[in-house]
């Protein structure tokens, strides 16, 4: 059996290591060599240090070592020195990519070029320079013994850039590697044994190329199928066959979409379907499950808008809810989200509204209500629903978000079952 190409990939930058950057670079680039069955069998995060940076590229044992960072036009930039060293090749000016930087900052950027931005064209002799359409430095290809050295841009739209444009169209000449797909198949209110069971004759009848992975959170489960070939349209065909067999298997009641389509695209979706408008009044989750409903193009047709009512008395001024049941019990209750939903609907004059209200913490409120207590009301003329939550354990931030996805879940359970 063939063996897989391997591939390391080296993160440059002292920012990544303090924390004042995000790497999402190695997140992309993880899913690239996935994409085309090549193996990602190490991601290094390393400080900009010549020492550090030729350690990691002699001791690695991947065919493919990708640095990113480190090219930039200043002095603390020193990939393309470290790699001088490496590959024993002195750095030359080169031509071509000095040609691309001075037409960059010509036609890009509209200024002149100084001395520094002009050494981003010295690359080591024997090096393939990468042409940057979208910043100023190119990228580098080296072959050093039987190893590939790539060497890219830190800055993640240009990694982004080069890696599709230029890089993975030249790995896939090089190594011939296979093909690797995925299908997503979601669904709703089913254990993921349970689920298991249902699927087991389904997983049974599945070739040796393809493999089903369950991937919970929360009350949903998103089913992946993964598939590996040679032939990349023959190979999505044969996973979108496997895809509608899936699905079919799936009790209709907890099947919610293809495709990995979030929970909001759904509900616009049944909106749309049962032509009905919606408003949010929203408490501790501050506009979030508003800005979930309009994230999806074409929302304007179905939400009317959304109230961010913190205080008691934006409650009362904007949502009609009763000062007086407030004072009695306080905010974080059922009576008061239902109250917060029907005052939407009626404020908006639309179909559905849908709130939240809560203890996100860290402390209890006035009336002894625990942090990870929440409610989340919807309501329309035919019916009105209020569920209660309690998720103590999670912290403010990650709570707002779990309620938000919770709120959602609920709105489209309610909507699917509209007569």
């Amino acid at each position: 059996m063939k063996k897989n190409t391997t591939a390391h990939v080296i993160i440059i930058g002292d920012e990544i290591l303090y924390g004042h950057t995000m790497d999402t670079n190695s997140h992309f680039l993880a899913k690239e060599f996935s994409n085309i069955s090549i193996d990602l069998i190490q991601i290094s995060a390393i400080q900009d240090k010549r020492e550090d940076i030729k350690d990691e590229i002699h001791s690695s044992k991947a065919d493919i070592i990708l640095t990113t960072g480190g090219l930039g036009p200043t002095r603390d930039d020193r990939t393309k020195y470290v790699l001088s060293e490496i590959l024993n090749q002195p750095l030359e000016m080169h031509s071509q990519a000095l040609r691309w930087t001075e037409e960059y900052f010509k036609n890009t950027l509209n200024r002149p070029m100084n001395a520094l931005n002009k050494n981003q064209a010295l690359v080591p002799v024997g090096t393939i320079p990468i042409r940057n359409k979208v910043g100023t430095a190119p990228g580098l290809w080296a072959e050093y013994g039987r190893k590939l050295l790539i060497s890219l841009p830190g800055v993640p739209f240009e990694m982004k850039y080069l890696m599709k444009n230029e890089i993975l169209p030249r790995l896939l000449k090089k190594y011939e590697p296979t093909f690797i797909e995925h299908e997503f198949v979601q669904t709703l209110n089913i254990p993921e044994s349970e689920l298991a069971e249902v699927l087991r004759n389904f997983e049974q009848q599945l070739p040796e190329n393809i493999t089903l992975a369950y991937l919970p959170r929360g009350n949903k489960i998103k089913l992946r199928l993964t598939g590996k070939g040679v032939v990349q349209n023959e190979l999505q065909e044969q996973l979108s066959e496997y895809a509608e067999l899936l699905i079919s298997a799936i009790p209709e009641e907890n099947f919610l979409s293809q495709d990995a389509l979030t929970v909001e695209r759904k509900v616009g979706e049944l909106l749309l379907q049962n032509n009905k408008t919606i408003s949010t009044a929203e408490s501790f989750t501050s506009g979030k499950i508003a800005a979930a409903l309009t994230s999806i193009s074409g929302s304007s047709q179905y939400f009317k808008g959304g109230f961010i009512a913190y205080s008691p008395e934006l409650k009362e001024r904007l949502l009609n809810v009763s000062p007086e049941l407030m004072k009695e019990k306080g905010v974080a209750n059922a009576d008061i989200a239902l109250e917060m939903a029907r005052g939407a609907r009626e404020t908006t004059k639309c179909d559905i509204g849908i709130s939240s209200t809560g203890v996100a913490g860290p402390s209890n409120d006035q009336f002894g209500v625990e942090p990870g207590v929440a409610f989340v009301a919807i309501s329309s003329k035919e019916k009105e629903r209020v569920f209660e939550f309690n998720f103590p354990h999670l912290e403010r931030k990650d709570f707002t978000l779990k309620m938000t996805e919770a709120a959602l879940q609920k709105l489209y359970i309610f909507l699917r079952n509209l007569e």
